[in-house]
């Protein structure tokens, strides 16, 4: 993947995507806490503790079998997501976040797919993700690229769908 691929859809400002650096933290912190608060999770409840957070370099470089996107406009950045390896042949997608001025542009589509493409050449065939049941955005955009349920259950009272794709 080029990280320095550029998308514009007429009359939407150009995004930027590439690789995270260690100097996005706090930009990336920032934005992953108002993913949590829109989908009603406070930051302390949060699912993966912020394992992953807390050392993004051996949770989401490519040597150690993930990679975590970033999206910027005007230098700032926007959105985000990223895969982290769960098995031999298999990744979790996880951390797929847009600020809400910038959704419905077609933003999370492109990391998604940028996503899809370093999956494929880690070898991965399969990439699993949590979601909340009533996040329709994120649901419907993981169904028309191939996502299925796969199960469901209720996190920290939240309903949330597990979903998966074979590669």
């Amino acid at each position: 993947m080029n990280p320095d691929r550029v998308r514009k859809r007429p009359g939407t400002p150009p995004l930027a995507l590439r690789q995270f650096r260690e100097g996005d933290f706090d930009d990336l912190a920032a934005l992953n806490a108002y993913g949590l608060a829109a989908a009603g999770i406070k930051a302390a409840d949060d699912y993966y503790s912020d394992e992953d957070f807390r050392d993004l370099q051996n949770t989401y470089a490519e040597d150690a079998g993930g990679t975590l996107l970033v999206g910027e406009i005007n230098d700032r950045i926007v959105a985000m997501g990223g895969i982290r390896r769960t098995g031999p042949s298999s990744c979790e997608l996880l951390r797929m976040r847009v600020y809400p001025q910038y959704q419905g542009q077609g933003f999370g589509t492109l990391i998604l797919e940028s996503l899809e493409t370093v999956a494929r050449r880690l070898a991965y065939r399969r990439i699993t993700l949590i979601t909340g049941r009533h996040q329709h955005p994120a649901v419907d955009l993981y169904a028309r690229h191939g996502y299925r349920t796969v199960k469901e259950e209720s996190i920290l009272g939240i309903p949330c769908v597990h979903m998966a794709k074979e590669l």
